[in-house]
């Protein structure tokens, strides 16, 4: 514990202050200007402490937040920089985050570096259109469609582990693209009133994002059962690739606000895919029911997606 005597001294007519170090500020993270917390406790004792942005402390828009040690996995504090970052911060300092992997932050989103032990994190300008990390989002789970079903005959660890990353990325970009929907939600609702297609879009955003989420864990898990079991029929091989290249056009089918028949289209491509696993079921030994289950898991995602591809086409 920390001590000094201090004087108390006079502001302006009614007000007076107390002069704390420079260190200590610097130690607490605040600054001048910072907002702090002012009690009187019930032994006598006035406790100044710094305002933490937490569930129960909203930050300001712009402002400057300071995060306690944070002990969770490297997932979680990214989920946690994100929603700070999608409430419109401006800078953060992270106390106690030596271990965290700064690398899981999108490089696009902020400037980090490391002093004292502490993240200090610059964020960019914040963009509230979710539909750019949509985009992306696209963009990653067809890359581990593709490295997937390219490598079926030679999936090593090293690859599997790139299909796993893919999948860390996608779990922060799903977040980040509720929270900027969200936003945005509010933002427009408040500039000219709540609209149904600023609506519509912003819970399709959100759930296509909880979608691809989902379909690049199914990857994640079959590129696992696939590098255990190590072979593979052709079958499999076959019907993995055709699932791959239909999530592709679906997904871009999204994107672009395909027309209601190439919606149609796809909805019975689907169809015919899923009579192909119910035939390879049928017939499988025990060990690979597991990989058609994820099969059959990433064709009822691709439907979903469908679905949500369906509602902006009559839109």
């Amino acid at each position: 514990m920390k001590s000094s005597t201090r004087k108390i001294i006079r502001v302006g007519k009614k007000s007076y202050a107390v002069v704390i170090p420079k260190k200590w500020l610097h130690f607490l993270g605040v600054y001048p200007g910072s907002p702090v917390y002012v009690v009187m406790n019930d032994d006598g004792t006035i406790t100044v402490a710094p305002l933490k942005t937490s569930a129960s402390t909203p930050a300001k828009l712009g402002a400057h937040a300071t995060l306690s040690t944070l002990t969770a996995d490297d997932r979680s504090i990214t989920k946690v920089v994100l929603a700070l970052y999608s409430a419109g911060l401006s800078s953060l300092t992270i106390d106690g985050s030596a271990s965290w992997d700064l690398a899981s932050l999108p490089q696009e989103l902020a400037r980090v570096e490391r002093v004292d032990g502490r993240a200090l994190i610059s964020f960019r300008e914040l963009k509230a259109d979710p539909r750019e990390v949509l985009e992306n989002m696209v963009r990653k789970v067809r890359e581990a469609f593709r490295l997937l079903s390219e490598n079926l005959e030679k999936l090593s660890p090293e690859l599997w582990n790139e299909i796993h990353r893919i999948e860390s990325e996608l779990d922060v970009m799903a977040h980040l693209v509720l929270r900027l929907a969200i936003r945005k939600l509010i933002v427009e609702t408040l500039k000219k009133g709540l609209e149904s297609e600023t609506l519509v879009q912003s819970v399709l955003d959100v759930s296509v994002a909880k979608l691809l989420e989902d379909l690049s864990d199914c990857i994640d898990r079959s590129a696992h059962r696939i590098e255990e079991y190590s072979t593979i029929s052709r079958d499999y091989k076959s019907l993995l690739t055709k699932v791959s290249d239909l999530s592709s056009d679906v997904m871009m089918c999204y994107l672009h606000r395909c027309s209601v028949d190439d919606v149609l289209l796809n909805l019975s491509k689907a169809s015919k895919l899923r009579e192909e696993l119910k035939e390879l079921m049928s017939v499988s030994a025990s060990p690979l029911q597991t990989l058609l289950s994820e099969i059959e898991v990433a064709i009822t995602l691709v439907e979903d997606l469908l679905e949500a591809t369906l509602v902006l086409a009559y839109g």
